[in-house]
């Protein structure tokens, strides 16, 4: 009884030791090449270690084995031929992987495209001489950008070749786990594409709910001229255009998808030249954005804003006229997003003024600069 008791143990451990060996074997063995760019600028020891990265991932995610990128770069250099310097070339990557034993080979493109940059994944099986599997994904040109789109890109791959790793918390994206009421099993490729935006800045809620964290303060410099437009018997007249400078400060600023809504701007300024005016406005501003790239961080943006404000004129006498109006401010707006969270921009806006008392519309245009927090 005692010798059964002694053996049971010993046999339980055989066992855990050769299946897990019969597991290391059963996983394919993979050569990782170097990744190809095109149209992007990467010093080389930052594309090594880019690649060398993307090896880890693959080892890392327990589904392969991976060829040691030493003995894989060391081959490369023994090699006399010519093609096998820079070993992109499909022919060249199967004949090399076969020779390391390989049953499988990565290749891994990045290219530059509709100004971001697109990564594509190809996995091909060595020996049937057959692409296996490969996904594609797009995001941002920076270094940090393209090692996001790695991570991405891998996830992609190994959750089409492997099932299994649905049930594990590595693939499970973390908007996906803030819900609670989905299981690992339904996890998309979409869904592992919004787990890469939330790595560049933008916040779960904005993916959830469209809307982007608020603008609290923005604040800009406007300069341009400004004149009055008369309205007589003689018809349109304009009085001399003068030069103008002012400044505007942009209030809780709600962002959507598409539209923003600026709550509340408030502007001044002044024209100097052989007569003197100021003005000033307050104004609730509804926009229109239309985004110029994957990740949101260049945007255009039509607004109009619609309020009220005070145009005051230095007539002949040296009095000033006091005028209140109706204003309404339509602009054009470029703005750059940072991943940090604030934004600087630049764009055209005119702003009207339409007294209710008189004939006389005043305008002033300007181009202004911004730095939104």
């Amino acid at each position: 009884m005692g010798k059964t008791l002694f053996c049971f143990p010993l046999i339980i451990s055989l066992l855990v030791v050769f299946s897990g060996k019969a597991s290391a074997l059963e996983k394919p063995v993979v050569a990782v090449f170097d990744i190809e760019t095109q149209l992007v600028k990467l010093s080389a020891p930052v594309l090594n270690g880019m690649s060398d990265y993307l090896a880890s991932l693959l080892a890392e995610s327990g589904v392969f084995q991976v060829v040691p990128r030493s003995e894989l770069k060391k081959r490369l250099l023994n090699q006399k031929a010519e093609s096998y310097k820079n070993c992109y070339e499909q022919t060249c990557q199967i004949a090399l992987g076969r020779e390391l034993a390989a049953g499988k080979s990565l290749s891994t493109q990045i290219f530059r495209l509709g100004g971001g940059c697109k990564l594509s994944m190809s996995l091909f099986d060595l020996k049937r001489a057959a692409t296996e599997a490969a996904t594609t994904t797009s995001g941002q040109c920076d270094e940090k950008g393209l090692v996001s789109l790695l991570d991405v890109a891998v996830k992609q791959l190994v959750r089409k070749l492997d099932p299994n790793t649905k049930k594990s918390s590595n693939y499970l994206p973390a908007a996906v786990a803030a819900e609670g009421n989905r299981t690992n099993d339904d996890v998309t490729d979409t869904d592992i594409t919004a787990e890469h935006k939330i790595k560049q800045g933008v916040s779960e809620e904005a993916l959830k709910s469209g809307k982007y964290a608020v603008d609290i303060i923005s604040v800009e410099l406007h300069s341009g001229v400004g004149t009055d437009i008369d309205e007589g018997q003689e018809g349109m007249t304009s009085a001399p255009v003068l030069p103008t400078w002012g400044a505007a400060l942009r209030m809780l600023t709600y962002k959507w998808k598409y539209y923003r809504w600026t709550m509340l701007c408030g502007a001044g300024g002044a024209t100097f030249k052989e007569a003197a005016h100021n003005y000033w406005y307050v104004t609730t501003d509804p926009a229109f954005n239309l985004f110029l790239d994957w990740f949101d961080h260049h945007q255009l943006t039509l607004g109009l804003g619609i309020g009220v404000g005070v145009f005051k004129v230095k007539d002949y006498y040296n009095n000033y006229l006091e005028n209140v109006a109706f204003v309404m401010t339509p602009g054009l707006r470029y703005i750059y997003r940072f991943e940090a969270g604030f934004s600087v921009g630049g764009g055209f806006q005119a702003a009207m003024f339409f007294p209710g008392n008189h004939n006389n519309i005043s305008v002033v245009n300007s181009f202004l600069l911004s730095v939104s927090f």
